[in-house]
């Protein structure tokens, strides 16, 4: 096609003088040669662009397969983008649903704890009314406590006083064969309900009374001689009940013990005292004035005990 189209030029060449065709007009004398070369670069000019032209359709195609492709990926890609967020737009709705109900259920809770609040804020002014009354009336128990020991001391003052006048008024008996042995010992035949303060312990049940010394009515050992001595008592307690005790030579407290078993033992206490005695004076076992409170134990498993002898 290309050939004919240039045999076309070169007719139209040859043939311009004969028919006086305007446009581009040559002599006579224009050498053929010449046309020829002229014809001949136009041709490979043509054959060029016409390569060119090839080259860049081909170029076309390859780049309208290439933006086809990176349309097609990026379709592929954004559709994959499009179902992440699809399914990350689902969890969180998820999400907000389960917040939701979270937070109503937090409001509920809310509401139940301030009712709560509420209810013990009462509850909190009804015990602080009740501990208020509880203090008035400690209170006013313990002026009525100080005013049943001071009342307590004086009936103890006064039961001491008639037991020395008891003493003075019991002969002191012996026997000839043991005119120089002086030694009792005697316990509690049942357990001592709650005893006061200054409470004297009269141990009911004598075992042994050598010199007859001892006065198991009045709890009391009145010696029948002055001497050295030994005395010991023995305080049996269990559960909630504390006990401090001590032994008195007439008004002067010589020695004292103390059990608390925090209702954890049953256990006893034991006190022992040497001192000088003079003739007439009482010795007793007593409760002291203060860490006093519950039963004294004395029964099969373990007495409650007063005893003492003459050393010299």
């Amino acid at each position: 096609m290309q050939t004919g189209f240039f045999l076309f030029i070169l007719v139209q060449f040859l043939y311009l003088p004969v028919y006086g065709h305007v446009g581009v007009t040559f002599s006579t004398n224009t050498d053929l040669k010449t046309v020829m070369e002229k014809l001949e670069e136009l041709q490979t000019t043509v054959h060029l662009q016409s390569d060119r032209i090839s080259q860049l359709e081909k170029q076309n195609r390859n780049l309208e397969r290439l933006i086809a492709t990176d349309l097609h990926n990026n379709d592929n890609k954004h559709e994959e983008r499009i179902s992440i967020l699809e399914k990350q737009y689902l969890c969180l709705e998820e999400r907000l649903k389960k917040q939701s109900k979270n937070i109503t259920s937090v409001k509920t809770l809310e509401r139940t704890t301030m009712k709560k609040m509420s209810g013990l804020l009462s509850r909190q002014n009804v015990q602080e009314k009740l501990y208020r009354n509880l203090k008035d009336r400690l209170q006013n128990l313990m002026h009525s406590q100080e005013e049943k020991s001071f009342f307590a001391k004086a009936l103890t003052q006064h039961k001491e006083s008639l037991i020395r006048k008891e003493r003075l008024l019991t002969p002191v008996t012996t026997t000839a064969s043991l005119s120089n042995i002086v030694a009792f010992y005697a316990y509690f035949s049942k357990n001592v309900l709650s005893p006061g303060l200054h409470h004297i312990l009269t141990f009911d049940n004598v075992i042994t009374n050598t010199g007859n010394a001892y006065h198991s009515h009045a709890g009391t050992f009145i010696a029948p001689r002055s001497g050295l001595y030994v005395f010991t008592w023995t305080i049996r307690i269990y559960g909630t009940s504390y006990h401090s005790t001590e032994l008195m030579v007439n008004d002067n407290a010589v020695g004292s013990t103390y059990l608390n078993p925090v209702n954890t033992i049953d256990g006893s206490v034991t006190g022992t005292v040497v001192v000088h005695v003079d003739q007439g004076d009482d010795v007793l076992v007593r409760t002291r004035d203060s860490y006093n409170n519950g039963h004294i134990n004395s029964d099969i498993v373990g007495k409650s005990s007063f005893a003492g002898w003459a050393l010299v």
